[in-house]
C-alpha cells in the first residue's frame, strides 16, 4: 500500500459554540484557514428532539451513481460513529439517519457546482452543495438543529474554492461538503486537484477518507481546529482528527477539550457496538482496477483525463477503441499511474474504454465515453477569448511570467493561490488588446510550493501553475 509523506491540510468554515459566524460572498481564506460566515444565524435547540446525521451522496446530471461509492459511504459512516464512541469517556456519539446515506440524483451538471455564482469565490462549491442538496430534499434553507448534513458531492472544486468544508454548532445543527476526490480515494484513485488538467496521486489508504468524515463532521458538529495548530504553535495536538490525525485514522484521537464539547453536544448518547473496529481499509477490497472516470457515454471531461483506482501498486494497461469488442483499438499504453491522457486527433465520436493490471489476464469492466474536439481557431490566430501559455521560469525563485493571449480587446483579472486555496494576490481586471501579453510575478516573498495562478477573460476561466523553488 502507498503511503504519504507529506500531509497537506484541508480548509475548513467553523464557528464557536453559539457563536454567529457571518457568511460573506466575496470571501477570502485569510492565513489562518479560517472563514468567517454568517449565513445562517445559531439554530435554537429544543429538549426532545431526534438529532441525527445524515450523509447524503449527490450525484450530477452527467455523472452516474456509483454503488461502490454509496457502499463506501454507508460503512465509513457506521466506522466512524463506533470510533467515536471509543473515543468519548462515556461511550457517546451520534446517531444516524434512517437510510443512513440519501442519495439525490441532481439536475445539475457536475461544472454547475464550481461555475454556478462564481463570484461567491471560496465558498461557492461549498455553497453551491448545500444549496442544492437542500432544495432536492425540500428542506428549508438554513441550519436544521436536528440535522448535521454531511454533502459528498461527485463533482471537483476548481482552484480557489474548498472542495472540503465544514461548519456548524456545537449547540446543534450543521454542514460539510466534500468533493469527488474523497469519494474517489475510498477506492484508492487518484486525487485531482482543482485545476485544469492538474491530476495527481498522493496514494492515501482508504482509511484517510474514513478520517476527512470525522474531520468535516467534527466541524458540523462546532469543533474547530486545535489551538494554536493554524497558527504553526509547537503546542498544537497534530494526533487528533479536527487537525493531521485523520491522515492516520483511526490511529487519530480527540483532545480533552474535543470530548469535553461533544460530551454536551445534542447529537451525542451513550451507545455501545458489538466487536471491534473492522479494517477501514478493506471496506471495498478491489482485486482489479476500477474504471471511476469517464463513464456511461457521458462526454470527456477537461483534460481528456481517463481515471481509475486500485488498492496495490501496479502498472497497468489501458486500451481505447472504437467498439465495445476492441476489434479497433485506438490507444494501449502502458502506465505507472491512474490515470491517462486521452487526446486523440479523430473526429467526434464514441469511445471504449478498459484497464488492467500489466501482466494479469482480466480486464477490468469495459465503459464508454463521447469525444467532441474543439473547434479550431482560424490559422495565426488564438483558439479561444482567452489562451494562457506556461508559467516562464518554472520552477521560479524570485520573479516569473505569466504570458497570455486575447482573440479580442478584453479586462483581464488576475489572482494566485497556494496549495492550500488560499488566494496569496489578486490584481484587479484592466484593460488589454488583443493579442500577445506578459503580467510579471514577484514571487521572491512565498514560500517554496506549487501555486495556481487564475486568469479570467471575457467569461473564460484559465489556469496554470507555478512551483516557487529556494
Amino acid at each position: 500500500m502507498r503511503t504519504l509523506t507529506a500531509a497537506l491540510l484541508g480548509l475548513a468554515l467553523v464557528a464557536s459554540a453559539g457563536a454567529q459566524v457571518p457568511l460573506s460572498h466575496e470571501v477570502s481564506c485569510p492565513a489562518g484557514g479560517e472563514v468567517a460566515l454568517d449565513r445562517w444565524p445559531a439554530p435554537r435547540w429544543s429538549p426532545g428532539g431526534d438529532p441525527r446525521v445524515q450523509v447524503v451522496y449527490l450525484v450530477p446530471s452527467d455523472r452516474t451513481e456509483h454503488p461502490l461509492y454509496q457502499q463506501s459511504l454507508d460503512r465509513s459512516i457506521r466506522h466512524l460513529q463506533q470510533w467515536m464512541s471509543e473515543q468519548m469517556p462515556a461511550g457517546e456519539t451520534f446517531a444516524l439517519a434512517e437510510p443512513a446515506v440519501l442519495t439525490l440524483r441532481s439536475p445539475r451538471p457536475e461544472a454547475w457546482f464550481r461555475e454556478h455564482d462564481a463570484h461567491n469565490g471560496y465558498a461557492t462549491f461549498y455553497d453551491n452543495a448545500i444549496d442544492e442538496s437542500l432544495r432536492l430534499m425540500g428542506e428549508p434553507p438554513g441550519i436544521n438543529p436536528e440535522r448535521a448534513w454531511l454533502i459528498y458531492v461527485d463533482a471537483d472544486a476548481t482552484c480557489g474554492q474548498c472542495g472540503g468544508c465544514g461548519f456548524g454548532y456545537a449547540t446543534g445543527g450543521g454542514f460539510a461538503v466534500v468533493s469527488a476526490n474523497d469519494l474517489r480515494g475510498f477506492l484508492s484513485g487518484p486525487w485531482m486537484r482543482g485545476c485544469e488538467g492538474d491530476v495527481v496521486t498522493f496514494g492515501f489508504r482508504p482509511c484517510r477518507f474514513v478520517g476527512g468524515i470525522g474531520h468535516e463532521l467534527g466541524h458540523a458538529l462546532g469543533l474547530p481546529h486545535p489551538p494554536g495548530c493554524d497558527d504553526g504553535a509547537p503546542t498544537c495536538d497534530r494526533e487528533t482528527i479536527m487537525y493531521t490525525g485523520f491522515y492516520g485514522y483511526p490511529a487519530a484521537d480527540l483532545t480533552d477539550g474535543e470530548q469535553a464539547t461533544l460530551g454536551t453536544h445534542p447529537f451525542l448518547t451513550p451507545q455501545s457496538f458489538p466487536g471491534p473496529l473492522e479494517d477501514c481499509d478493506a471496506f471495498v477490497p478491489l482485486d482489479a482496477a476500477h474504471l471511476l472516470e469517464p463513464h456511461d457515454g457521458r462526454p470527456l471531461g477537461p483534460g481528456g483525463w481517463l481515471v481509475w483506482g486500485d488498492d496495490e501498486v501496479h502498472a497497468h494497461t489501458v486500451e481505447v477503441a472504437t467498439d465495445p469488442a476492441f476489434t479497433t483499438v485506438v490507444t494501449a499504453v502502458t502506465t505507472g499511474d491512474e490515470w491517462h491522457r486521452f487526446e486523440d486527433p479523430a473526429a467526434a465520436a464514441t469511445y471504449f474504454w478498459r484497464v488492467r493490471r500489466t501482466g494479469a489476464a482480466a480486464w477490468s469492466e469495459v465503459r464508454s465515453f463521447t469525444v467532441t474536439p474543439p473547434p479550431v481557431a482560424a490559422e495565426g490566430g488564438p483558439r479561444g477569448p482567452l489562451q494562457v501559455e506556461r508559467v516562464r521560469p518554472n520552477p521560479a525563485r524570485r520573479e516569473a511570467a505569466v504570458r497570455f493571449s486575447l482573440a479580442t480587446a478584453s479586462e483581464v483579472a488576475l489572482a494566485v493561490y497556494d496549495a492550500l486555496g488560499r488566494r496569496v494576490e489578486a490584481r484587479p481586471a484592466r484593460p488589454y488588446a488583443a493579442g500577445g501579453h506578459a503580467v510579471g510575478l514577484d514571487v521572491a516573498a512565498w514560500r517554496p510550493g506549487v501555486y495556481v495562478v487564475r486568469l479570467e477573460a471575457a467569461g473564460t476561466v484559465l489556469s496554470e501553475r507555478v512551483t516557487v523553488a529556494r
